[in-house]
């Protein structure tokens, strides 16, 4: 995840800062502290395993989870070398408001990206993958913005915009890349454009 893109597609999205919560996959937390605690060679396997369920369970259940995590790899970065510990170390604290998931399931929020990724493939996958369907890049992002705005009541504010020409189309362009969307319009004739293959046909 590039959380760098966040604040430019909450800004293009018109939503409220205070309503933007962000998230740290639970899931992909636990494997990545699995991955780390696997490194800790010095400990036997059984411990190995053992330290990596209470700091899990603590992580989803305590309140101070973060820190209880971030206690136990410390103990542990002072007892062996090597650059993994010091890595999750890092990347726990960076992402520390990221994973607080007990006051987010008290505020009944999701701690995992599960919805989303079935999203994707039940919505986006099925209707733009079919096999015998082709699509342009610009014409797939496009629809996708529509179909985004209609089910989020938006449909008149986008209309409304696009004829007032004061409509910004979002980007799927990464932040680094500093690209911006360019619609099928203002696209030059005979520029080869990709195209997303049914995954029958691209195999």
């Amino acid at each position: 995840m590039d959380w760098k893109r966040v604040e430019r597609l909450r800004t293009l999205a018109e939503i409220p800062a205070a309503k933007l919560v962000e998230v740290l996959d639970f899931y992909h937390a636990s494997q990545y502290l699995s991955e780390t605690i696997a490194t800790s060679r010095h400990l036997p396997q059984a411990q190995r395993r053992a330290l990596y369920k209470r700091l899990r369970h603590a992580l989803r259940h305590q309140a101070d989870g973060v820190e209880v995590v971030l206690e136990a790899l410390r103990t542990l970065a002072t007892k062996q070398r090597g650059k993994a510990i010091t890595r999750a170390l890092r990347y726990i604290e960076a992402h520390t408001h990221r994973m607080r998931y007990v006051t987010l399931e008290a505020h009944k929020l999701p701690i995992g990206s599960g919805q989303v990724e079935s999203a994707v493939r039940r919505v986006i996958n099925l209707r733009f993958k079919a096999p015998g369907s082709f699509w342009t890049e610009t014409t797939v992002s496009g629809l996708m913005h529509l179909r985004a705005a209609f089910k989020a009541g938006r449909w008149d504010d986008v209309m409304i915009g696009v004829m007032t020409d004061t409509w910004q189309t979002p980007s799927f362009a990464p932040v680094s890349q500093g690209a911006t969307h360019r619609s099928a319009e203002t696209q030059k004739p005979g520029t080869p454009q990709s195209f997303i293959k049914s995954r029958k046909q691209a195999a």
